[in-house]
């Protein structure tokens, strides 16, 4: 067993060494032991089901439309008929890697369709939950501009090259998952995310 610290997302080039290897790897990013000891609990086949109808559901889509809550905020992006990504929070085979917690799909949509906007009002990964909703509208494929409450957190990061193409979009379903304004909040169940930048790993096109 090998526990890894780093202070900075694991990069692919990590995954493929591990399976090269027959290492087996469970990830994590940024976890409080609160998120480490929940997605422990989590009912492993229950989580597991949930996951493979949406991974279904995502990986056939032609479409993916998202309207927020109690808001005008609608938001379309045309899918690429693209393998899924489950984080099954389990590595039981040689080579196998997952990500921990168990309980969020994603998929990368097909590149630059993105139109619409979308209303934030969780977490962004990496640097905590948002004090107040986000607004992030999208056109001609890509974050139309900074938000300046994420100015001052991620707008170096969201300046870098590709960094503001709609990469992702996916969903939790983790009724075992709580909000700890890190990773595990993409696994609350009836929870959406979205990723910007880098989507290579995940048969994806872009890299930034």
């Amino acid at each position: 067993v090998v526990l890894e610290c780093t202070r900075s997302p694991i990069p692919a080039s990590t995954f493929e060494l591990a399976r090269e290897s027959g290492t087996r790897g469970l990830f994590m990013f940024r976890l409080p032991p609160q998120a480490i000891v929940r997605g422990s609990l989590a009912r492993q086949r229950t989580v597991l089901l949930l996951m493979e109808k949406v991974s279904s559901i995502l990986s056939k889509a032609r479409e993916i439309d998202i309207l927020t809550e109690n808001s005008n905020h609608r938001f379309k992006v045309q899918g690429a008929i693209r393998e899924a990504i489950s984080a099954t929070g389990t590595a039981s085979n040689k080579g196998e890697f997952a990500f921990f917690p168990p309980g969020v799909i994603a998929i990368a949509p097909k590149e630059f369709t993105v139109d619409g906007s979308i209303l934030a009002n969780g977490t962004v990964v990496g640097y905590g939950k948002l004090r107040n909703p986000v607004c992030l509208s999208f056109a001609n494929g890509l974050l139309d501009k900074i938000p300046t409450a994420l100015s001052t957190t991620c707008g170096n990061q969201l300046r870098k090259p590709n960094a503001r193409v709609l990469c992702e979009v996916g969903c939790g379903v983790s009724a075992w998952a709580g909000s700890s304004g890190t990773g595990e909040d993409e696994r609350i169940k009836g929870s959406v995310h979205i990723g910007l930048g880098d989507n290579s790993s995940f048969h994806g096109e872009v890299k930034s």
